[in-house]
């Protein structure tokens, strides 16, 4: 019989507050195959979290996407935002194998720490081709979650300032941050504003991430253009700003907007 999984379900996203009941659990091993396991517990801590199975091989059942994250909202609400849940993760695929290219996890691969894909909520650059629509100045509020298993998500939006991240359930938020890196199994809440129009893209600044999938933009208004970082797995653009070869693209202009935010806190 194959070891119980504590955590069985697809990636997933959960949201709850602070407080309710008492909370216990019958312990760390999961049901036994065709059975269920309910539970209850109180979330005392608000904030961004990962939750994965904990059967061993670990990193093997996070890496084949058992895990997920939660959202704890404190007691007294955070202002009203426009809020998105970004999970950072990676896919080590072996050989293609089977009448239908089945590609398992790759445990050497893995144990390398090289994955083939990075990727925000499961598909690799999925929002550099469907942007996340917001409004200028309005309020954003990132919930960013590094499910891993092994790469650090330094995330990073294009041409803005984060005003603020909240790291721990409790105690003053970090202020003005260009990137934050979020550790594996860990999270953040980061709020920004969007000074401007225009196209802003959002990656993790470790760059070979961004190319392998972790990179997606945001549109702000009503804005034509395309991002000028490379799209995953495309080919490195010629001198002079011509596409490489196998692109149909004549040339860019870049259209990343990179406004500059007055504060009365900087010294001139």
């Amino acid at each position: 019989m194959p070891p119980p999984h504590p955590e069985r379900r697809r990636p997933a996203v959960g949201r709850l507050r602070t407080g309710g009941r008492s909370a216990h659990s019958r312990g760390p091993r999961g049901p036994p195959d065709g059975d269920s396991l309910t539970f209850a517990f109180v979330p005392r801590v608000p904030g961004a979290f990962m939750y994965h199975c904990g059967t061993a091989p670990v990193a093997a059942h996070i890496a084949n996407g058992m895990y997920g994250a939660i959202i704890i909202d404190p007691v007294t609400p955070r202002p009203r935002a426009r809020e998105f849940i970004l999970v950072q993760s990676e896919f080590y695929l072996g050989s293609p194998a089977g009448p239908d290219s089945v590609r398992a996890l790759d445990w050497p691969q893995l144990l390398d720490r090289s994955p083939d894909h990075v990727v925000f909520n499961g598909v690799p650059g999925q929002y550099a081709g469907h942007p996340l629509e917001v409004a200028p100045d309005e309020l954003l509020r990132f919930y960013v979650v590094n499910a891993g298993p092994n790469r650090v998500s330094a995330f990073h939006v294009v041409g803005a300032i984060v005003d603020r991240v909240i790291v721990g359930g409790f105690g003053a938020p970090i202020e003005g941050v260009q990137t934050y890196n979020v550790p594996v199994g860990g999270g953040a809440i980061v709020e920004l504003r969007l000074a401007a129009p225009g196209i802003y893209p959002f990656v993790s600044h470790a760059f070979a991430d961004a190319t392998k999938g972790a990179v997606g933009m945001l549109k702000a208004g009503n804005v034509v253009g395309t991002i000028s970082h490379e799209a995953p797995n495309e080919p490195p653009r010629r001198a002079g700003g011509r596409a490489g070869r196998g692109t149909d693209r004549e040339g860019f202009e870049p259209s990343v907007r990179l406004p500059v935010r007055h504060a009365s806190n900087v010294v001139p």
